[in-house]
Formats: C-alpha cells, sequence, structure tokens
C-alpha cells in the first residue's frame, strides 16, 4: 500500500530485491481502501489517490537511481542516495484495484493492472473501454 511507505523507503527496499534476484522484480503496489489500517498506522486516508499518484511518479523517479531527486505535491527530496539500486532501467510497477480509477492510475503511471473481485462482465468492459498503452500487462 503506497501510502504506508515513504517512496524512498520501498525505492530502497525493493531496489535490493531487484538487484538480488538479478533484475527480475516486477512491483506490485495498491492504494488501499482499510480506513482503519491508515489510522493504525497513522496514515492519511482521505486524499491517498492523490498520494498514491505521486508515489508512484517518485518510485518512477528513483528506483533504478542511485542519487533519486523528486519534487511533487506530497513527496520531496534530494541529496540522498539509494544504495543498493534497481538494476533494471525501469522496474514494472503494476497497480492492483477494483475500480475504472485504479485502471487509469495503472494506465498512467504503471506498466500493469492487477485487477480483483470483479466479474467477467465487467472487468472487460472496464479494459475494452480503455485504450492500454503497448507492453501493457492485464494480470488475473
Amino acid at each position: 500500500m503506497l501510502g504506508y511507505h515513504h517512496p524512498l523507503e520501498i525505492a530502497k527496499r525493493y531496489g535490493t530485491l531487484d538487484l538480488v534476484s538479478g533484475g527480475r522484480l516486477v512491483l506490485g503496489v495498491g492504494v488501499g481502501s482499510l480506513q482503519d489500517e491508515f489510522e493504525l498506522l497513522g496514515a492519511a486516508f482521505d486524499g491517498r489517490g492523490a498520494i498514491a499518484d505521486d508515489a508512484l511518479a517518485a518510485l518512477r523517479a528513483s528506483l533504478s537511481v542511485p542519487t533519486p531527486g523528486y519534487s511533487g505535491p506530497h513527496f520531496s527530496y534530494r541529496d540522498v542516495v539509494v544504495e543498493p539500486h534497481a538494476v533494471q532501467p525501469r522496474v514494472p510497477l503494476w497497480v492492483g484495484g477494483r475500480t475504472r480509477r485504479s485502471l487509469r492510475r495503472a494506465v498512467e503511471l504503471g506498466d500493469g493492472w492487477v485487477p480483483f473481485g470483479l466479474p467477467l462482465e465487467e472487468l472487460r468492459a472496464m479494459v475494452d473501454g480503455t485504450t492500454l498503452p503497448a507492453g501493457f500487462d492485464v494480470v488475473l
């Protein structure tokens, strides 16, 4: 869940995993929908979609470089070192969800969508009504 962690924490953790796996990481992320979990962790529940969008952009800027920098509406940093970092030039980011908004987020900011809990016809209508970029994965 993107709202539970700072993007640099995620970049460090999963950059290391990408390195030790020989560049085979596919990172699955989500926005979250259980308010009690956010409250337990002291994370903001309201506005979590915008925070997740910014976190995805920050991850894109940070996963595969040793000295990332980013400035966005919720996260901003520079002059940091992330070592080890991901060895893939672009770590695939798969966004989970079951709403049109999650599909939009995946198409705009990710490399794949991992839908869950959707009837096949609803899933088909969502995917058919969306222009998917080349190489985009829908993971069932």
